[in-house]
């Protein structure tokens, strides 16, 4: 039988881009990094950033109410957590998964657009033109195999095999290990 419905959820359904697209502005714009580090305030970071000092604020406190950064009066935090999670100076960072996911986002959001047929709407996921959108799903296959890499590798026993022939590993992450 069919769970039951009610319109909040389908409200919340609808809603729930929100804290999504925050953490992905938040990645964008390595705020995780840059909060590791020490407080700040919203007028430091955004010095750091070159970014609009009042904006920053209202992200900054989006964030914070996510639970993802302190917030202590005029200044923020990122959590030790967070900064192992979300930190590009963490090697456990998540981040190259999520700036690849806020690299997915802008195909997604053009999913009406490409289903009514819309010129210009099909504009394919083409990773060797886009530095940055390579690195980050580089980064994010990385993010993923490196908890299995070690394990895959015992579970391969490699034996005495003098070398390896590595097709498309990325970061090398399999290879590695």
């Amino acid at each position: 039988m069919a769970k039951e419905i009610k319109p909040e959820d389908i409200l919340q359904t609808a809603q729930s881009f929100m804290e999504c697209k925050i953490l992905h502005s938040a990645a964008e714009l390595n705020l995780f990094t840059v909060l590791s580090q020490r407080p700040m305030s919203a007028r430091e970071v955004a010095d750091i950033i070159s970014g609009d000092v009042r904006a920053l604020s209202v992200l900054l406190d989006a964030i914070a109410a996510m639970g993802l950064l302190i917030k202590d009066v005029q200044t923020y935090e990122c959590p030790p957590i967070f900064a192992q999670l979300l930190s590009d100076k963490s090697p456990q960072t998540l981040l190259p998964m999520v700036l690849h996911m806020a690299s997915l986002w802008k195909r997604w959001s053009r999913l009406t657009d490409i289903v009514k047929g819309i010129d210009g709407a099909s504009g394919e996921f083409d990773l060797a033109h886009n530095p940055e959108e390579q690195r980050a799903f580089i980064g994010a296959m990385h993010s993923i195999g490196a908890s299995l890499a070690e394990k895959i590798a015992a579970a391969a026993g490699p034996g005495s095999a003098r070398a390896l022939l590595d097709v498309g590993g990325g970061s090398g992450t399999y290879t590695i290990a």
